[in-house]
């Protein structure tokens, strides 16, 4: 089993140049960076199929239901190639400044990785309404 992603930088740009250092391949720091472009991906923004991403305004940011918003949160993590498992899982909001936090960590065919991912929207910031979210 061969599993090889283009590494990414701290700006999420694809790295060029340093031939195989630009690559993840068979590691649990390839599933988290799969992880974390699906949870970044919103819903009916890729135009080569409109119904992958997350559905941030379709349902979560539709019906601000924070117990709503961790599950399909959590069920995006699942669909995760090589994805095996969450150990643990927290998903908190701020209401201050309107972003969310998804931390945990999940188990992978490669072995145990640790997520710490900030979302937001661009501009537009999220509206759930209410405090910390509980996973």
């Amino acid at each position: 089993m061969t599993f090889r992603v283009r590494r990414m930088d701290e700006n999420g740009d694809m790295t060029f140049g340093h031939g195989n250092l630009d690559f993840l391949a068979d590691a649990p720091e390839a599933v988290a960076q799969c992880i974390v472009t699906r949870l970044k991906l919103w819903e009916g923004e890729w135009f080569l199929d409109l119904n992958e991403g997350t559905p941030y305004f379709q349902q979560i940011l539709a019906h601000k239901n924070p117990g709503l918003a961790s599950a399909l949160i959590r069920e995006r993590i699942m669909g995760t190639p090589f994805v095996t498992g969450i150990t643990d899982y927290k998903f908190t909001y701020d209401s201050e400044t309107r972003k969310f936090t998804v931390t945990g960590k999940v188990s992978t065919a490669f072995g145990l990785v640790t997520l710490d991912v900030p979302l937001s929207s661009a501009g537009q910031g999220f509206d759930l309404g209410g405090t910390p979210l509980g996973g």
